[in-house]
């Protein structure tokens, strides 16, 4: 894993989004904030408990990465092929899915249910 146990979750979250070369826009749909937001996810003041709807989501972007890591082997080329390619089940891609149809906790469980669409092995 990429991460550290010690890493706080804003540091993995932020990571995450910088390997995939994402927008904070992107980011900010994804975890239901406010671009302003962003800021404060950023120097760590943005409340991401687990009992906040941010958290949970934040949570969930997290175990989608470690998820799709694992599948892949941790090779970061497949991981954002992956995530930034268009597939059929979706009429678009895991991304697109995630900021436009609030899908991240659909996405996840797909993965870790690894139906055919998520199998990073067919797809890459």
């Amino acid at each position: 894993m990429p991460f550290d146990e010690t890493d706080e979750i804003h540091k993995k979250v932020l990571h995450i989004a910088d390997m995939f070369a994402m927008y904070r826009a992107e980011l900010a749909r994804i975890l239901h904030i406010r671009c302003e937001d962003i800021t404060a996810l950023e120097d760590g003041s943005l409340d991401l408990s687990s009992e906040s709807e941010t958290g949970q989501q934040a949570e969930y972007w997290v175990a989608l990465f470690d998820c799709i890591y694992q599948q892949s082997g941790g090779d970061e080329v497949r991981m954002c092929h992956w995530l930034r390619a268009t597939h059929s089940d979706l009429n678009m891609s895991p991304l697109l899915y995630m900021v436009d149809n609030d899908g991240l906790a659909a996405l996840l469980t797909a993965v870790r249910q690894k139906k055919s669409l998520m199998r990073l092995d067919r797809l890459c």
